[in-house]
């Protein structure tokens, strides 16, 4: 790396390697959606339990499910939603995810 000072000099610093380890997003497909969707989730370790929620463009929760098994991928089928949008929740005990997701069918 070149480190250039103010008045022009400059200096060459040793290698380093750095390396960033993304964090994975919260996602949800199809979006829009009818009413069938899948949500995967970005936890890696999900031994310590997952709270899935959905709620909607009042803030009241429409659903909520606790998610203990190594399942990273959860499909929602026919809900029973009112078309609009929605905020979907995902959190354990370190870390909150949101994702909104419009419902119409």
């Amino acid at each position: 790396m070149k480190q250039t000072d103010f008045n022009g000099l400059y200096q060459y610093s040793g290698w380093s390697v750095v390396s960033f380890d993304a964090p994975q997003m919260l996602a949800a497909y199809p979006n829009p959606s009818n009413g069938n969707f899948t949500v995967q989730l970005p936890f890696e370790n999900l031994e310590t339990g997952i709270t899935l929620r959905i709620s909607n463009s009042l803030g009241a929760i429409v659903f909520e499910r606790k998610i203990t098994s190594q399942l990273h991928t959860v499909n929602l089928t026919d809900v029973e939603f009112a078309n609009g949008i929605y905020t979907i929740s995902a959190m354990n005990l370190q870390e909150v995810h949101h994702l909104k997701i419009k419902l119409f069918r």
